[in-house]
């Protein structure tokens, strides 16, 4: 499982800007959001209970839309450039 946001976010940071529109960013803060949680919790299945948390209008349906390609992902054991040029629908850099 995952254990390293940082290398995550040092991986987006490397990115062009030129990649991004305006609707990936709410895509983006969803994966991270979700990266972080199945980090700390080190259970896919534990994912489920982050369904519950508050967040932001926006990100709302951000979450239904992709909680079931994330977790299916996560559950996989995905790399995380692969799950975030799955979600951008971006190939990868990597």
């Amino acid at each position: 499982m995952y254990d390293n946001l940082e290398e995550a976010v040092e991986y987006i940071l490397q990115l062009p800007a030129s990649v991004w529109s305006q609707g990936d960013w709410n895509r983006l803060a969803m994966l991270l959001l979700y990266f972080q949680v199945a980090s700390l919790a080190k259970r896919v299945d534990q994912l489920a209970q982050f369904l519950n948390c508050p967040l932001p209008q926006n990100l709302q349906h951000e979450r239904q839309l992709l909680h079931p390609v994330i977790v299916r992902h996560l559950a996989a054991g995905t790399p995380f450039e692969q799950m975030l040029a799955a979600i951008l629908d971006k190939p990868s850099q990597a």
